[in-house]
């Protein structure tokens, strides 16, 4: 029986046995969502020889699954980084050559670089312009932080915002540990729900994914104090903090970005706030009835707040990014290569 909510394709199964024989059968089931799952048991039922009887009985056989997280995009993301086509995804890579605070080697001024990088003492010796190269930094702390309220039931399309966000946290998290950068993960709602401290390497991406997999958004107000007060408390170095949620309440967005604000002293903070495409929409469209204008007005107060909102975090020095969630995984990704360069 196949675990209930979970759509199933010809689950009933005929198999011809001899006595004490074996078989097996096959049928298709499609989770609606990621999580934890049961198949509960097997019925079979079996008909006399006279094919006037049948016999029914039920065998109890829980057996658990676990439905990941599409992951499929940070594994093409792999094998085309392997074969150099990282641009065919709209991805752009990131040259180990950079503006970090590793010095790499010297060589030539041409057009276009920064004067701030000339190596005066080598312009002076070589008797023509010289600047610095620096090496990307790795091991740099990457701390995600995934909203898990009532913001983040929202569906926009199949997905809900907290499942958009969870697949651009798994792709980022890839991303970052190809670059050497450790990758830490906060999970809250009303309360903590989960916690990972920063971690390299590849193990830490199969971490992050069992402990986001069975992660579930609920009707509660998020708990932004808790949350920040537990992350104060961890003692966390300075790092790259990325904030998956959304900003819809003004009240709620005011709370968020006081505590926000508080972490930036010591770290950049990074705000996703996960755009909802019908809001857009309901401003562009021309309005032909009487709810239509009311519909609008409202969509164009939600849009002004949020984008008052995400302005009071880049006016403190954050950073911000408001994407739909088509969009959202390669836009992460990318913003962290920038900052990365930067």
């Amino acid at each position: 029986e196949p675990p209930e909510g979970i759509p199933a394709e010809d689950r009933l199964v005929a198999l011809s046995l001899p006595a004490r024989g074996r078989g097996q059968g096959t049928y298709w089931v499609t989770p609606p969502a990621r999580g934890d799952y049961s198949f509960a048991a097997l019925t079979a039922r079996v008909p006399g020889p006279l094919g006037l009887v049948q016999r029914q009985w039920r065998n109890l056989a829980p057996t658990r699954v676990q439905v990941y997280p599409n992951f499929r995009q940070a594994a093409r993301m792999e094998l085309l980084a392997r074969r150099s086509h990282l641009t065919r995804t709209g991805l752009h890579t990131l040259r180990r050559r950079g503006e970090g605070r590793i010095f790499e080697s010297l060589r030539d001024y041409v057009q276009g670089d920064d004067t701030r990088h000339m190596d005066w003492k080598a312009t002076a010796r070589r008797r023509r312009p010289v600047v610095r190269e620096y090496e990307v930094e790795r091991h740099q702390n990457i701390l995600l932080m995934l909203d898990a309220g009532r913001m983040m039931t929202a569906e926009v399309g199949e997905l809900t915002k907290l499942d958009s966000a969870v697949n651009a946290s798994l792709l980022l998290a890839h991303a970052a540990v190809t670059h050497g950068d450790k990758v830490g993960l906060l999970v809250f709602a009303e309360e903590v729900l989960a916690y990972l401290p920063p971690r390299t390497g590849k193990n830490q991406v199969g971490r992050v994914l069992e402990a986001l997999y069975r992660i579930q958004p609920s009707l509660v107000e998020p708990d932004y104090a808790a949350a920040f007060r537990y992350l104060a408390a961890r003692r966390l170095q300075r790092a790259l903090i990325l904030v998956f949620t959304d900003l819809v309440d003004t009240r709620a967005s005011d709370r968020l970005l006081r505590h926000v604000a508080a972490l930036m002293p010591h770290h950049l903070v990074l705000l996703v706030a996960i755009a909802d495409p019908t809001l857009e929409r309901y401003v562009q469209a021309p309005p032909v009835a009487i709810t239509a204008v009311y519909r609008q007005a409202v969509a164009r107060d939600l849009l002004h707040e949020r984008g008052e909102a995400l302005k009071a975090i880049t006016t403190r020095g954050g950073l911000a990014l408001d994407v739909p969630p088509d969009r959202l995984n390669l836009a992460v990704v990318n913003r962290y290569l920038e900052v990365k360069r930067r």
